[in-house]
């Protein structure tokens, strides 16, 4: 759920929130800080923003639901100098997660919190995940154990058992990008985030969207046999389809 305050609160009332939790008990609100971040070199997020942040994250909470916080689209991490880049990221990250992992120090482990979506040279040749320079994964391993240690840093009664996701290279459900996330040594309650649109054709490409198809179907074997079969815990949780399911012959979805 994006940080548009017009359509959520046309959903909340539209369905309210007891019937957005009987579809399911996680919600994953995704917002895009760089608006509310000021430049100045101590990169502090506006307290106006962060308020409604929390106001929102509170809508599921107090529901009992758990809630997966992200930041989202944030340019100044998917650039396409990545590999060389970790000197500039690196203060604005654990700056920006500081300030929000002591705004919801009270927060039990309902609140789950994921570093960073999808982190990508954006715009060049392997943004998705296929020919990834070794210093891409680099920095994003650093990346994410930056994020790691500075929330497990706050004071907080959850700050060691918190639930963190952290995603491998633009988050791919790829076993070669899986294979080098770097989960940190002795803490149980770290995940890999992973994204998987797949079968693609389906989800979001040219195939046949009227039919789910055998090939689908095996397709989506495979990516879960491979996911069941990685170390350490994962979460596939972006996973769907681009297809208007209000068109006609749409209806499988």
């Amino acid at each position: 759920m994006r940080n548009d305050d017009g359509v959520l609160r046309s959903l909340l009332m539209a369905y309210g929130m007891s019937e957005i939790e009987a579809v399911g008990k996680v919600d994953r609100y995704v917002f895009e800080v760089r608006h509310a971040i000021s430049q100045n070199g101590k990169y502090t997020i506006d307290p106006a923003w962060l308020d409604r942040v929390q106001e929102v994250v509170d809508y599921a909470y107090k529901q009992d639901m758990y809630v997966i916080l992200n930041v989202h689209h944030e340019e100044w991490v998917n650039r396409a100098d990545l590999g060389t880049a970790y000197d500039e990221i690196s203060p604005q990250l654990t700056q920006v997660w500081k300030q929000i992992a002591e705004r919801f120090a009270d927060y039990d482990q309902h609140l789950i919190f994921e570093g960073m979506n999808e982190p990508r040279a954006k715009g060049t040749d392997y943004e998705w995940g296929w020919g990834v320079p070794s210093e891409c994964y680099d920095v994003v391993n650093k990346l994410c154990n930056d994020f790691v240690e500075t929330v497990r840093s706050v004071d907080s009664p959850y700050k060691d058992t918190r639930l963190l996701m952290i995603p491998g290279y633009c988050a791919s459900h790829e076993l070669h990008v899986i294979k080098e996330i770097d989960f940190p040594e002795n803490d149980e309650f770290v995940a890999a985030s992973v994204h998987s649109y797949s079968p693609y054709e389906f989800t979001m490409g040219d195939g046949d969207h009227t039919t789910f198809s055998e090939s689908y179907e095996a397709a989506l074997d495979t990516i879960c046999t491979l996911l069941d079969c990685q170390p350490g815990d994962l979460i596939q949780h972006d996973k769907g389809t681009g297809v208007d399911k209000t068109a006609e012959g749409n209806d499988v979805l």
